[in-house]
């Protein structure tokens, strides 16, 4: 993100200079102050607590990049071999006690980087849950479960919409800015066309500075924070997939091989890696 912010100011200053201007005409500090407090105080007065908390944390999460990378993938999926081959060799009350204390659990502990990510974990017991008391029919539970991801899902995002409203409140906060600027050069009309001239390019940042903040920053921030969001939430529909299958009837290996094939990108363990790996797992208990 910040080689992008870097590569965007670069751009405009070397633009700006090359025609000419001066970067003492963009120093504006009260423009700034009054555009970014403007939008803030719009932002505070629109929104909740847990929208300002969850804009907070897309932010750090875009700042952090995506969470769940090969090496989480490749825990989560030896996690779901693990439990499902435990639930077909000796049924689903064999896992109740793996996940009513899911932390303190032997079949758990082998997979650390599952156990750090606690909704997750929530989520996948949850539904192990709803197997032992005789759910098994695949298609109410994926619905059931597509519904706490799309759940999930917009409690991530909505602090990334709000930061999305903030974006298309900038260029109008950035005309007011240039307003009052106008305002103030008329209370000044008397002045030199040079001085006039000065307070007029002045004003104009404002305008100028509205659109770059909306476009250049804050539009960029939100759309991040969205696809952060929808790459992490596909850790969710990895456990779910597998699920799906192994209530279809498949054996754990063809159902955690469903999951593995629905991970993108380099998070995407290779085939013969994860072989490997669930061949060393230990037996199940």
């Amino acid at each position: 993100m910040f080689i992008g912010i870097i590569v965007l100011f670069a751009a405009i200053i070397i633009g700006f200079m090359g025609e000419g201007g001066s970067l003492l005409t963009l120093w504006q500090p009260f423009e700034f102050i009054t555009i970014i407090g403007s939008a803030g105080g719009a932002f505070l007065i629109a929104n909740a607590k847990d929208v300002k908390i969850s804009a907070l944390n897309g932010v750090k999460s875009l700042l952090k990049g995506y969470r769940f990378k090969r090496r989480e993938y490749m825990d989560l999926l030896s996690m779901l071999y693990s439990s499902l081959k435990l639930i077909k060799s000796k049924g689903t009350l064999a896992i109740e006690s793996h996940i009513d204390s899911p932390n303190e659990s032997a079949l758990f502990k082998n997979f650390p980087l599952f156990l750090n990510s606690p909704r997750a974990v929530t989520f996948f017991c949850d539904y192990i849950r709803v197997l032992t008391i005789g759910v098994d029919d695949a298609m109410e539970l994926e619905e059931m479960m597509d519904f706490e991801i799309e759940k999930i899902l917009h409690e991530k995002d909505k602090g990334a919409h709000a930061l999305s409203s903030v974006s298309d409140g900038l260029p109008a906060f950035g005309i007011v800015a240039a307003v009052l600027g106008v305002i103030n050069t008329m209370g000044s009309i008397s002045q030199p066309p040079e001085i006039l001239g000065v307070m007029i390019g002045s004003a104009l940042a404002g305008t100028f500075f509205g659109i770059l903040f909306s476009y250049g920053i804050f539009g960029p921030i939100a759309n991040g924070i969205l696809n952060v969001n929808k790459h992490d939430i596909a850790y969710f529909e990895c456990i779910k997939i597998a699920m799906i299958s192994y209530l279809k009837g498949n054996d754990p290996s063809i159902s955690v091989e469903f999951a593995r094939k629905a991970i993108s990108g380099s998070s995407k363990p290779d085939f013969n890696e994860l072989s490997e790996a669930l061949s060393a797992l230990p037996s199940p208990v």
